[in-house]
């Protein structure tokens, strides 16, 4: 659906759904766009290395995605409680150092009604599955560490924005 959506906003856009890890492209492009999904991926730097393999002569990729320091409202929460949180460990900001032609921290706050308003907001996006190492609370301890969070709940998110060209050696 996201795809479709963008193709429709875009004239003339090629889109790809694939496995961002696993894919294999025998073309190349004047440029690629990646937002909020990095992150999700078990090494990032080895994506972005790969991809920029993908760009054309003066081609340039520009990538979106969340660092660490993400969230921390949560995880603050979370550990008051003595719990662990379940979200992904996110990438420093510090990544793509030595890959990346320019590189841009923002944190970006938002404000939720309350901590479960934040959760609902997570599995709305497709963002609900925890990391592998997880092990699920219960419904009472959530509920509980829910009720337990401010109202409002503001959770930052650190945004790293990434430039890349295309390599040298093409």
């Amino acid at each position: 659906a996201m795809l479709q959506e963008a193709q429709e906003k875009i004239l003339n856009l090629q889109t790809i759904q694939g496995d961002a890890v696993t894919i294999t492209l025998t073309e190349t492009f004047d440029a690629i766009f990646s937002s909020m999904m990095l992150h999700w991926l078990p090494n990032p730097r080895e994506a972005l290395q790969r991809w920029r393999t993908w760009l054309q002569p003066n081609g340039s990729m520009y990538v979106a995605l969340l660092t660490e320091g993400s969230f921390q409202e949560w995880r603050d929460l979370c550990c008051s409680a003595d719990l662990l949180d379940g979200l992904w460990i996110m990438p420093p900001a510090d990544f793509c150092n030595g890959l990346a032609t320019h590189t841009k921290q923002e944190p970006i706050s938002i404000i939720y009604k309350s901590a479960q308003d934040f959760i609902q907001h997570l599995k709305r996006i497709g963002a609900a599955t925890p990391r592998p190492d997880y092990k699920p609370i219960g419904k009472n301890k959530m509920e509980k560490l829910l009720a337990s969070g401010n109202k409002p709940f503001p959770v930052t998110y650190n945004v790293l924005y990434v430039a890349l060209t295309a390599p040298d050696n093409i």
